[in-house]
């Protein structure tokens, strides 16, 4: 049976239960705030698997760059989308990242000497400035361009509102909570108690999360570049 969690304001009757405070003292409007603050510390700290997110964007031969998703937080995975392909599994080809001024600066460069030739690329690249996605080189026809990410939730606001985090990890939600509710009424010793309790909270989660993964380790690269250990050995010169 999968795990209900707590609801918005379920989650204030708990915290108010351990802070030992009435509403009063706190307002459910500011603890909506301070809940809210905790729930940013749980996103900043990792790249959860139930905050990805999939959109398929058209680019344009006559476009410079496009916009990312409003919710976007950082890329897992750029990919060109072929929907012509009759096999479904090779309907993705990955789109590795490439170094922006690398890109500006070669790309425009006179060919003067061999040693500095200017860049020929086979397929296409990526990479993400002021919050556009651009293709290099430009595509001469339009393009899907399927961009995995990691998306921001939205803020909790309703007493109803549940998420992520408050239906798999309340506990963790609750503790990150504590830390900013402490802080906020200027108990430090409390809140750096709150604060040993959420980390341990955290590391628990993160590691089951982790296992939870299609591919293990961190994310380190995205379009289809090697996740977690270390590369293997290349081919041996031959003379």
């Amino acid at each position: 049976m999968p795990p209900t969690g707590l609801t918005l304001i379920q989650l204030r009757t708990e915290i108010l239960a351990d802070v030992g405070q009435s509403g009063l003292v706190l307002t459910s409007a500011q603890l909506n705030t301070l809940i809210n603050f905790g729930l940013e510390r749980i996103q900043n700290n990792h790249d959860w698997k139930g905050l990805q997110n999939v959109t398929d964007l058209s680019y344009l031969s006559s476009t410079d760059g496009i916009a990312v998703p409003a919710d976007y937080t950082s890329e897992y995975g750029v990919w060109h989308f072929d929907g012509t392909n009759p096999d479904t599994g090779l309907k993705m080809h990955p789109i590795p990242p490439i170094d922006r001024r690398l890109w500006l600066e070669r790309g425009t460069a006179v060919q003067v000497f061999q040693q500095f030739p200017r860049p020929s690329l086979t397929g296409f690249y990526y990479y993400i400035w002021n919050s556009l996605l651009w293709i290099a080189p430009r595509p001469a026809t339009t393009i899907t361009v399927r961009l995995h990410y990691i998306k921001r939730l939205v803020e909790l606001v309703a007493d109803g509102d549940t998420n992520f985090f408050t239906i798999n990890y309340p506990a963790m939600l609750k503790w990150a909570t504590l830390v900013e509710v402490f802080a906020f009424l200027h108990d430090m010793e409390k809140a750096q108690f709150a604060e040993g309790v959420f980390t341990r909270y955290l590391y628990g989660a993160i590691a089951t999360d982790r296992k939870a993964r299609w591919r293990a380790g961190d994310q380190q690269q995205v379009g289809g570049s090697p996740i977690s250990g270390q590369l293997g050995p290349g081919p041996k010169e031959t003379s």
